[in-house]
């Protein structure tokens, strides 16, 4: 990132301390590899007998481009957690309890500590809580847009 870069004056944003430090350099394939070489993946759901391969290759730290990224996966996963965070679908917001008590733990946005209440537990709403109606105004939205028959069934 650069110097002057703008993202490093915002203290609130992040951890509360200007970043003046250089970034590090890109670790070139075989650096990456010599990391993850070790890691063993378990396939499937747990079960009687669980297979465990090490899933990288060695000719993968050859290549100029290391990651590759299924865009299209990528923008649903993105969009579902966007919509399900602004909507505050149950099970589809990223915006719990573990979140919250992560932001307290790296002494960030102490605002918004969970409260406890007797036996419940209060989140202090975000800038990006919704009312009712700017949720209803969203459905609306997305219901009046008109697109080819399946493209977006899932909304």
């Amino acid at each position: 990132m650069k110097r002057n870069h703008p993202y490093r004056r915002l203290k609130k944003a992040f951890n509360g301390s200007q970043e003046d430090k250089n970034a590090p350099p890109p670790l070139i394939g075989e650096e990456v590899y010599n990391r993850v070489c070790n890691v063993n993946v378990t396939f499937g759901k747990a079960q009687k007998k669980n297979i465990v391969k090490n899933i990288w290759k060695n000719n993968w730290s050859k290549l100029d481009v290391r990651h590759c990224i299924n865009v299209m996966h990528l923008e649903k996963n993105v969009c579902d957690s966007i919509i399900g965070t602004l909507l505050d679908i149950k099970g589809k917001t990223n915006d719990g309890i573990n979140a919250h008590k992560d932001l307290v733990e790296m002494g960030v946005c102490l605002k918004l500590q969970p409260q406890p209440q007797g036996k419940r537990t209060y989140f202090p709403p975000t800038c990006h809580t919704l009312s009712k109606f700017e949720k209803l105004c969203s459905c609306g939205c997305l219901w009046g847009v008109k697109i080819p028959q399946g493209y977006s069934s899932n909304i």
